[in-house]
Formats: C-alpha cells, sequence, structure tokens
C-alpha cells in the first residue's frame, strides 16, 4: 500500500475525532506541563522491551495543513489527554518522523487527491492530522528488530499489551490503538489477549473494545479472530 496515498483514513479519522469528542464534558484546558503524556514512563526500557522502540511522538511544529494552520496539539476540553497508538506493518518502521534515516509509516504527507493518476500533497503526516486532534496524545510502536516472527513473541502483541496497559493506568482513558497490516494483526492480540494475572478467557480491560486495523488480513491466524 502506498503510505502516500491513504484515503481510506478519511473515515478512520472522523471516528477518531468523534471518538475523542465524545469523552470530552466540558471544563477549562489544562497546560501540557509535568503530568502530560511525557511524564508517563511508558517507554520500551521501563517495561522490558529491549529493541522496541515506543515513542511519544514529536509534533513538528514546521508541519502545515492545506489549508495553511499548524498542528495545534492541545488537551481536550476536559483538559485530559487520550492516548493514540500507532503500529506499523512488516518490515515497516513507525518511528516519527524517521528512524535510522527510514521515514516511519504514518509520517509521509497525506495524499488528498480522489485519483490514483494525480496527487495532491496535503502537507502533513497522518501522525500530524491526529495530534491536531483536541486531547489526541500520539504514540508509535515500532517492533522492526523483531518483524520476522509471529504476533505472540514478547516484543510484538504481548509487548504492545504491556504499553496498552501503562498507558491505560498513567491516563485514566482508554487506549485508542491503530495497527497497518500486520500491526492490525499484532493490536488484536494485544486487545484479546489478558493481561498479568488475569485468566485467558477475559480480555484486556484497557484495550479498545474494537482496536482499528489498516488493509490486516481477517482470517490468517486464530489469535486474531479472538478479538
Amino acid at each position: 500500500m502506498n503510505r502516500r496515498r491513504m484515503p481510506i483514513l478519511l473515515p478512520l479519522l472522523l471516528a477518531l475525532a468523534l471518538a475523542l469528542a465524545g469523552v470530552a464534558s466540558g471544563g477549562a484546558p489544562a497546560a501540557y506541563g509535568a503530568s502530560g503524556p511525557s511524564s508517563w514512563r511508558c517507554d520500551a526500557r521501563t517495561l522490558g522491551l529491549d529493541k522496541v522502540v515506543v515513542q511519544l511522538a514529536p509534533v513538528d511544529k514546521k508541519e502545515r495543513f492545506s489549508d495553511g494552520h499548524r498542528i495545534a496539539s492541545q488537551p481536550d476540553p476536559r483538559g485530559r489527554w487520550v492516548p493514540v497508538v500507532l503500529v506499523h506493518g512488516w518490515t515497516s518502521r513507525a518511528t516519527h518522523p524517521e528512524a535510522n534515516g527510514v521515514h516511519g509509516a504514518f509520517s509521509a504527507p497525506i495524499d488528498l487527491s480522489p485519483s490514483k493518476f494525480t496527487h495532491a500533497n496535503g502537507g502533513h503526516t497522518l501522525v500530524g492530522q491526529i495530534q491536531d486532534v483536541p486531547g489526541a496524545a500520539v504514540f508509535t510502536y515500532d517492533y522492526h528488530p523483531y518483524s520476522g516472527r509471529w504476533v505472540t513473541d514478547a516484543h510484538l502483541g504481548p509487548g504492545l499489551g504491556k504499553v496498552i496497559d501503562c498507558l491505560a493506568k498513567a491516563s485514566g482513558e482508554k487506549v485508542i490503538v491503530v495497527g497497518h497490516s500486520m500491526g492490525g494483526l499484532v493490536a488484536r492480540y494485544a486487545a484479546s489477549a489478558p493481561g498479568p494475572g488475569v485468566p485467558r478467557t477475559a480480555a484486556r480491560s484497557s484495550a479498545p473494545s474494537s482496536p482499528s486495523a489498516l488493509p490486516t488480513p481477517d482470517r490468517s491466524s486464530r489469535p486474531s479472530s479472538r478479538a
């Protein structure tokens, strides 16, 4: 799938905006401050995930939308932040804007053209578009060093599950997970597998009820079918 052309994302972004707006109940916005997403300590080192990279995606103030405005990263009307985790596909990367000179799967400018024969650079990335939604704290889960392993590997599904649990506890919010291709399978496994000390018949309580998966196999694995 061409990373610069993602028309399928428009309904997803609308749903994401509605989900974030739906949890807002009014009140004065709070400053990013010491209690914001950067203080949540849900990084790979803290969680023991070895070479996985868990990153609070930096806000690129130079990134502009087609109407000229820049990313306005800010808390929702309650003064709170909702974690959004982006998970890349097989052999790809997610770290924003790049890792070792390779652009992340969600870091290319979005192509706003309705035709596959033309190109219209919207001037902003998927990461930037989500960051512009009030209350969205965008994280990337980059498991590239372990791409050749299956979703049951400790650095894939279970590892993402640790991040979901950590972000849910730190933010006090449900975690929104968006996976592309194999990242969708990783997200589904993480959502369906229980946390530590929880019976395997139970789903992860902090996970979203239905993680969003962009072009992802639906019937290629038993773990994915449990989500």
